[in-house]
């Protein structure tokens, strides 16, 4: 399989370094190899080709056969090509991962509030826990049963219920720390089941407290790049009303210079039309001038013929 990759990988070279005008086809399909190089030996990029050979003697055929490769490589004409990114196409780009990942998180966060336990994780839409429910009375009131033998229900549920919120708020330390005071004395199974349902709210209300702060983060990002996304638009507007301006005062420039351009050329005419009139007045007294001075020098010769005579 090596052997007839690279030998497609010499065909490749070879088509590429000969004329474009006899070779219609590069075999880029004919090994795995020329698949996957075809991109950077077909496209506008820099290619760089290392070429080993061994100064044995009995190497002396592959390494000639390898520079001759080497030199059919030298032959390729390359044409890299800068890539340019739109920065608006990936400020859009990054705006919609972060509202595809505010999405997801809103949706994990209601599947943790759907998966709680009987039905009510006690955990409102504030974000906040009740103060003290109908769990919590359950476990403050087997927790106070097994600590406090003495007292009746009635007084028992008395004083849990005076606790208020300082008792809901420290359910999970409590419930913690009466575990481990309590598990080598046999707890009740429903102690240990009220406690676990209890750690299982405290657990939900602190991802749903670490979700609603990556929710924030990711929703002060998407804002940050739609003012970024704004200000880019505000100084496209203002480049185009830029240009505006200019080819206006450019298309005034013009009309100025083509009615002087005009303006000149008739009076150039008119010059060239009295420079030719005024000729042409010259021409008519040169040629009397001329047929004077004929008429003296006739004059002449006939006066020193009769003076001759």
């Amino acid at each position: 399989a090596i052997n007839s990759s690279l030998t497609a990988l010499g065909k490749v070279v070879l088509a590429l370094a000969s004329d474009p005008k006899t070779v219609k086809h590069i075999p880029y399909r004919d090994s795995k190899l020329t698949r996957i190089l075809s991109p950077s030996l077909g496209g506008g990029t820099q290619v760089s080709l290392l070429a080993t050979i061994h100064p044995q003697i009995e190497d002396y055929e592959e390494s000639l056969n390898t520079l001759s490769f080497a030199d059919r490589c030298k032959n390729v004409a390359r044409q890299p090509q800068v890539s340019y990114i739109s920065v608006q196409g990936n400020q859009k780009k990054t705006i919609s991962d972060l509202q595809a990942t505010v999405a997801e998180l809103k949706d994990q966060l209601q599947r943790v509030q759907a998966s709680s336990l009987g039905g009510d994780s006690g955990v409102g839409q504030s974000g906040l826990r009740k103060p003290l429910d109908s769990v919590d009375l359950a476990i403050a009131e087997a927790l106070a049963g097994a600590t406090l033998p003495g007292l009746s229900p009635d007084r028992k549920r008395a004083s849990l219920m005076g606790t208020g919120g300082t008792l809901g708020a420290s359910m999970g330390g409590i419930g913690a720390n009466a575990a481990t005071a309590q598990g080598q004395k046999g707890m009740s199974p429903d102690i240990l089941a009220l406690m676990q349902i209890q750690a299982e709210r405290d657990r939900q209300a602190k991802n749903k407290e670490k979700y609603d702060e990556r929710i924030k983060a990711f929703e002060s990002q998407r804002s940050k790049a739609d003012s970024t996304q704004s200000g880019r638009v505000a100084e496209v507007s203002e480049l185009e009303a830029r240009r505006a301006v200019l080819e206006k005062q450019l298309q005034e420039i013009q009309a100025v210079a083509r009615d002087h351009a005009q303006a000149k050329a008739k009076s150039h005419g008119r010059d060239v039309e009295g420079m030719k009139d005024s000729l042409e007045g010259n021409d008519g007294t040169l040629f009397r001038i001329h047929q004077g001075l004929e008429r003296g020098r006739l004059a002449a010769g006939r006066k020193q013929m009769l003076g001759c005579s």
